[in-house]
């Protein structure tokens, strides 16, 4: 996290991939990654989800993981990229960052 703690203090902007994923034993996640200028890849871990999973829950979810970290969606995030789930872009449009459903996800 060193990387993550000198990128904060030079004031760099992030983008985040985030995606839902159920395990086999039936508990669902969110995996939270960063994404800085110079392509460096920083994995913010998992977040558990219990309960529904509606587009203001995940935000809710990645602004709290981002606190977390000390840091802000509207401050320290520039856009976020998720797969094409009807609440992933939901979240998308409401979260106030710009927002791109993944290509790959699209193909499949």
């Amino acid at each position: 996290m060193q990387l993550l703690a000198a990128a904060l203090k030079r004031s760099d902007r992030f983008s985040t991939s985030h995606d839902e994923w159920t395990s086999s034993k039936n508990h669902r996640f969110m995996a939270l990654t960063l994404h800085d200028h110079n392509r460096k890849v920083i994995n913010l871990g998992m977040i558990r989800i219990k309960g529904s999973f509606k587009a203001e829950a995940a935000n809710e979810m990645l602004e709290s993981k981002l606190r977390e970290f000390g840091m802000d969606m509207k401050t320290h995030i520039v856009s976020s990229t998720t797969d094409g789930a009807s609440v992933m872009i939901k979240a998308g449009c409401i979260s106030g960052i710009g927002h791109q459903v993944c290509h790959s996800h699209g193909i499949h």
